[in-house]
């Protein structure tokens, strides 16, 4: 168990650091979201009630057929076909679950323009990014921007994925991943998805709820170890982290703004941080490296005793309850 849950994760980080983001065709977070966009529009509106029903049977099938084919398929592949090619199939799909590489890329993008003096490339590639609208952004609130999201991002895309990852194998992790393109998708308070989107954006900050907090001792411990203000980190993640409207987006949020010294500005929603907001394109980069050490030291301590002792037991047994019960249906 401790050598296949060691390969497990080895095949993945191969798979996240060469390969990267598969194309949309092999990515099952954009097959999520077709499903959950092609059910939204057959959920009747009209009323509160109807619409809240609709959203939990959204989440209940989204659940059950995500997960549901995870274990399925990679249970008969294991059984009927080959440990390997379970070992690699199980890897590429756990690599699908969390995403640090396109972080990188998108955040490092918005740093090389900046560099070059071209404010109209960096606020395009903060776009991709965040949601908020970055057209008339200064260069200050473009990098504030991208820090945000980088630290934000260390809880909904690592750091939670490698804690269900650890608790109940793939299955929890790919259930996770539904609920969080669920929320991405519904969760928002317009008309059309106030009540449709409630269940899963609460079931999402539920699910959150402890990665959030646990990474603060991660993020500082890797301040640490990079030469950033640990204590402020600590300091600033216990004072600031309600001041954003989440639950649990804040405690990275201002971890990573006291660790690098700076503050992070939502215009007319927050400001989180001391130090006042920074022009300084390398704030960027530190905030990356700070969220990459605080994920690799995450993924060593946390996520892989876990998944040795727990998660990848979970994982099997489920397949081997799901193989067994298809050997008596067929």
């Amino acid at each position: 168990m401790p050598t296949l849950a060691l390969l497990l994760m080895l095949f993945a980080l191969a798979i996240e650091l060469l390969v990267g983001e598969p194309p949309a065709w092999l990515h099952p977070v954009v097959w999520m979201g077709r499903a959950i966009g092609w059910m939204d529009r057959r959920i009747p509106r009209g009323s509160k009630r109807s619409e809240m029903v609709g959203g939990l049977l959204m989440t209940v099938l989204m659940l059950t057929l995500f997960v549901g084919l995870t274990v399925v398929a990679l249970g008969i592949i294991r059984s009927l076909v080959s440990i390997l090619l379970w070992l690699i199939i199980s890897a590429y799909l756990t690599k699908c679950t969390f995403a640090l590489l396109s972080l990188r890329v998108h955040a490092l993008s918005v740093r090389r323009a900046i560099k070059e003096g071209d404010i109209e490339s960096a606020r395009a590639a903060a776009s991709m990014l965040v949601s908020r609208d970055v057209s008339s952004l200064d260069i200050e609130h473009v990098v504030s921007a991208t820090v945000e999201s980088v630290s934000e991002n260390a809880v909904d895309s690592v750091f939670s994925p490698l804690f269900f990852l650890g608790l109940g194998g793939l299955p929890a992790a790919m259930g996770l991943r539904t609920v969080n393109t669920m929320d991405a998708m519904l969760g928002y308070r317009n008309e059309r998805h106030r009540w449709v989107g409630l269940i899963p954006a609460r079931l999402d900050d539920l699910l959150h709820f402890v990665p959030a907090r646990i990474s603060l001792p991660f993020l500082a411990l890797a301040s640490l170890l990079l030469g950033e203000d640990w204590r402020a980190c600590i300091k600033v993640s216990v004072r600031d982290h309600g001041v954003p409207p989440s639950p649990n987006s804040g405690w990275s949020m201002a971890a990573v703004a006291g660790a690098l010294g700076i503050s992070m500005d939502k215009p007319g929603c927050y400001m989180i941080g001391d130090g006042g907001l920074t022009d300084d394109p390398e704030a960027i980069l530190r905030a990356l490296r700070v969220v990459e050490v605080a994920s690799l030291l995450f993924l060593a301590m946390v996520c892989l005793p876990l998944m040795i002792y727990l998660g990848l037991s979970i994982q099997l047994r489920m397949e081997d309850a799901v193989v067994g019960l298809l050997g008596a249906l067929f």
